[in-house]
């Protein structure tokens, strides 16, 4: 394929009128006629790191192991709801519930300091932190 001229998107591939277009920042993008859709960027290498809490009804930190942590997914696998804030001062009336048997993503930090709590029992969690 031939170069394009400076600040003109290359198109690498067409599937099905769709154009895939990269351009010279290296933003990848979408083009179907008069259309276009940009934004998506390459993040680079992630790290990625699980590890077991078991949450009760003692409000605890979740430490992070990263300090260049972008992201954070709380996955719960008990059978009760555990409960999400920025205070060590958590409660089931004022955190952010994770549901029984779900899990959620966060986009949070590394100056972020999230505490979890469960109303009753030992509750078996996983939090994955991304950097």
């Amino acid at each position: 394929m031939p170069p394009s001229p400076p600040g003109q998107a290359v198109i690498i591939r067409s599937i099905g009128g769709i154009d895939v277009r990269i351009d010279d920042n290296g933003n990848l993008g979408f083009a179907s006629g008069d259309v276009i859709l940009g934004g998506v960027k390459s993040i680079g290498a992630l790290n990625i790191s699980t590890r077991r809490l078991v949450v009760t009804n003692s409000p605890q930190q979740i430490a992070t192991k990263l300090a260049d942590r972008r992201a954070m997914r709380i996955i719960n696998i008990s059978d009760n709801d555990v409960y999400l804030s920025e205070s060590a001062i958590v409660s089931s009336g004022d955190g952010w519930p994770i549901f029984a048997q779900t899990w959620q993503d966060f986009v949070f930090g590394p100056n972020v300091k999230p505490y979890l709590v469960a109303v009753t029992g030992n509750n078996d969690c996983r939090i994955q932190d991304v950097a």
